[in-house]
Parts: C-alpha cells; sequence; structure tokens
C-alpha cells in the first residue's frame, strides 16, 4: 500500500514494479518490525486467540458474520522472490458487510486473525472513523467514496469489496503491509494479516488509503504515481487517520527529495503533505474531480482547478506549499501557509548566509531547497541559475508576524532587497524549487 509508521521509510522496492495488477506496496525494514508491528509485545494472548468464543455471530448492525459466499481459492504474490511469482491462497469469508466481503486465508485463521479483530476491522471500514474524520459516523467505505467518486457494480465489477487478509513472505528482509491485486478483473486488497492485528488502527490507516486506490481503478486507473499516492494519502487523512508521521518526518529532514515523481522512489512524506494541502486548500471537491479527471499528473491537477473555478496553475501552488512546509502556520494567509490536520516538523535548511557569503548546489524538479540569511543591516539576496526562468521562489522574512515577498529579475539574476534586515527581521528565508533540474547559487550581497 503505502508507507505506514515506520522509522526507516521504505526505499525503492515497490510493488509498482511489479506490472499492472498491482497499484502500489509497502514494506518496513525487518529491523524495526518487531518494534512498529507490535508483535513481539502483543503475542497471541494479547489478540484474544485462545478465548474467541466463535459460537457468536452476533455483530453492530451493519455488518455480520454469518456471509453467504463461497469459499474461494485467490490468487496472490510470493513476495519471497522478486519478481513475485502468483500462489494460490485458500480461503473463507468470515464476515459480510453493507459494502464489503472479508475473507480470511484459512492458513492464518486462529493463528493472527480472530473474531475480535474482525468485528473491529469491520466497524472501522463500515460504521465509524476516528474523530477528525470527515464524518465520524460513517466508516471507511463512506468516507473515500463520498470523497472520492461512488463504487458500483458497473464500475467496480462486483455489488461489494472483496478485501483478503492473510500472511505474506519477507523480501530482503522487508515486510509488506498490502497491496491492490486485480482478481478476475476487480481491484481486491490483499491485506497482510501477520505484521500487524487487524484490529489495530494502523491497519484501518492502510485500509484507508488503500480503499482509495480500488477507487481509482473505478475512474482513472492510469493516474500517475505520485498523484495516485498523494490521494491516497488523502483518503487516510478524511478518515482521521495520521500513522504517516515517520515519512513527513524523514520528508521534512530532506525537502531537496522530488514531489512529482512517477518511479518507484516516490517519498510518501511529500505526497502525504502535497495532498493535504490541496485537500485543505480546495476541499473535498477537487479531491472527486482530481480523482476522476482523465487526464493525469499535473495536467490533471490543473484541468481539475480549472473545471471548478480555480485559475491557478501547479508552479503557483508549488510556491505556497514549500512556504506552508516551513512556516506551517494556518493562521497566515488565511491558512495558506500551514496545515490545520496535522502539526509538521520543521524543514531542514540547507545554508545560513551572512554578508559575503555564498552557497551552491544543484535541485530537482519539484524538490525544495531552502537558504537562510541572517545579518544586522540592510543586504541584497541575488539568486543565479543556469535556468533561472525554470526556477520557483518565494522569500519569507522571518519576524514575530513573518510576511512572504519574493524576488525580482535583474538582468540575469534573481534579487530581493532586504531593507528591513537587522531591523524589522533578523533573518530571512528563500524557498526555491524549480520546473527542471538546474543549478543555482546564492549569495548575500551588501
Amino acid at each position: 500500500m503505502s508507507l505506514l509508521d515506520f522509522s526507516l521509510p521504505f526505499p525503492a522496492l515497490t510493488f509498482l514494479a511489479l506490472g499492472p495488477f498491482l497499484a502500489t506496496g509497502c514494506g518496513t525494514d525487518d529491523d524495526n518490525s518487531k518494534e512498529d508491528t507490535g508483535m513481539e509485545d502483543t503475542g497471541m494472548e494479547d489478540t484474544g486467540m485462545e478465548d474467541t468464543g466463535m459460537e457468536d455471530t452476533s455483530t453492530p448492525s451493519g455488518f455480520s458474520f454469518e456471509c453467504d459466499e463461497p469459499d474461494q481459492v485467490f490468487q496472490a504474490y510470493d513476495l519471497s522472490s522478486m519478481p513475485p511469482e502468483l500462489i494460490d491462497v485458500p480461503a473463507t469469508c468470515r464476515a459480510e458487510g453493507d459494502n464489503s466481503w472479508l475473507y480470511v486465508a484459512d492458513d492464518v485463521w486462529d493463528v493472527y486473525v480472530d473474531q475480535d479483530q474482525l468485528e473491529a476491522f469491520m466497524q472501522s471500514f463500515e460504521l465509524a472513523t476516528p474523530d477528525g474524520s470527515i464524518n465520524p459516523d460513517q466508516g471507511i467505505y463512506q468516507n473515500d467514496t463520498e470523497v472520492f467518486g461512488a463504487l458500483t457494480a458497473d464500475n467496480y465489477g462486483a455489488d461489494k469489496v472483496y478485501i483478503l487478509a492473510m500472511e505474506f513472505a519477507e523480501y530482503g528482509g522487508y515486510e509488506f503491509d498490502g497491496y491492490l491485486y486485480i482478481w478476475n478483473g476487480i481491484p481486491m486488497f490483499q491485506l497482510n494479516a501477520a505484521i500487524r492485528p487487524l484490529d489495530d488502527p494502523e491497519t484501518a490507516s492502510i485500509m484507508a488509503h488503500e480503499f482509495v486506490h480500488v477507487i481509482q481503478q473505478a475512474y482513472d486507473a492510469s493516474e500517475e504515481q505520485w498523484m495516485s499516492e498523494a490521494l491516497a494519502e488523502v483518503g487516510m487523512v478524511v478518515n482521521g487517520y495520521y500513522t504517516d508521521e515517520a515519512w513527513v518526518a524523514d520528508y521534512a529532514a530532506d525537502p531537496s527529495e522530488p514531489l512529482v515523481n512517477n518511479t518507484a522512489s516516490v517519498h510518501y512524506g511529500a505526497v502525504l503533505l502535497f495532498g493535504t494541502y490541496l485537500y485543505e486548500q480546495f476541499g473535498e471537491e477537487l479531491m472527486g474531480e482530481l480523482n476522476q479527471e482523465p487526464s493525469d499528473g499535473v495536467a490533471g491537477l490543473e484541468a481539475s482547478l480549472q473545471a471548478l473555478g480555480w485559475d491557478l496553475w501547479f508552479d503557483e501552488i508549488l510556491e505556497d506549499w514549500m512556504v506552508a512546509n516551513f512556516l506551517d502556520d494556518p493562521a497566515l494567509e488565511d491558512g495558506s501557509f500551514g496545515y490545520s490536520f496535522m502539526d509538521i516538523p520543521s524543514m531542514t535548511i540547507d545554508a545560513t548566509l551572512t554578508a559575503g557569503e555564498q552557497y551552491q548546489d544543484d535541485i530537482d524538479y519539484s524538490g525544495v531547497r531552502y537558504i537562510e540569511v541572517t545579518g544586522d543591516q540592510p543586504a541584497t539576496l541575488v539568486v543565479e541559475s543556469t535556468d533561472a526562468l525554470d526556477l520557483l521562489y518565494s522569500v519569507i522574512l522571518m519576524s514575530d508576524a513573518p510576511q512572504v515577498t519574493t524576488l525580482t529579475e535583474e538582468g540575469p539574476a534573481l534579487v530581493a532587497y532586504l531593507d528591513g534586515l537587522g531591523n524589522s527581521y533578523d533573518s530571512a528565508v528563500l524557498c526555491l524549487s524549480t520546473m527542471a533540474n538546474t543549478d543555482f547559487r546564492v549569495s548575500l550581497q551588501q
């Protein structure tokens, strides 16, 4: 699926490389897996394996442990090798909701999964989500479809959503949370029940993310990887889950990581922040429009904005987004420079300059660099680049009430006259991005 909360974010290996049947994947480093999954501390006695009482089939209204669907032999991936081979997974339908069938692989029933876990899982997917979701009285299914688009038998391929809980093999020290698999033409989510209990809030968060990928298959299966993951991350946010703090912290440590990245190494911290920013600035309406827009990536975002009457372009949003990531103060500029849903770590500053100093580096398309300048008297901030026309930039004048200004073109250079440096403010921060890979040099002159 996507990232999850683990201390060393999962690198380049994702399921995108495995072919068209997998929308996304997630893994954890085995060195951290015991702390993150809770399996060592939880144990079988903590998940109630000995005391399940399987004869009790009573459930809250909205789902039942009595499922009329037949047993199935699903195909799944053996992840112990890459590329993976297909294996058969015999499974029994253990719970049925208004919107879903939950199958459990026969070899994990009463080993990793019990009835109490099923009830908690179905409660989250069908009936209720945490405070902070768009509607705590609705489950993940209702909230995600309300925001991203409805599922029907025509656009999904079945009357209800298929979910399979099973055990995944490890690969190279990594454990995988789950992935989207196309079974008989129907998108279904296959979940690793061995990595953490089904009643763990992180499991519900995974489902909130992955279910957006299911909806995407019904509307725009060709969406670019980075945007697909950004929208799926919003699926977690609209359901009140924020379990990917480690990814956000990793991005804050190196915001030069490109946002727009269609390789296997999409940075989930970057796309979580960007997706959440779009959601908070433009609302649910943009999320649905964007998920259903036929064009993809940047073009799809711009088309969606235009369709809703927003005369904005990607580069304009990127400029405000990099300021919001640095300031994270939703009280500024009518909420444009911060987040309401979450507090984020401070972004790493690449260099701090005083008068007479300079800094030069490269910057990738949609990566962000922050350069601080300090001084006790007015100075001029100068930015030079081989491709200055591709640069995106803002300058934050740091004080108790930060102000945001810009650079102006003067010949081949971009400049900002910091007349208040050392008086109205003691420092300024240059926020720099680009629409094409390029180099740059920043200097502070007096």
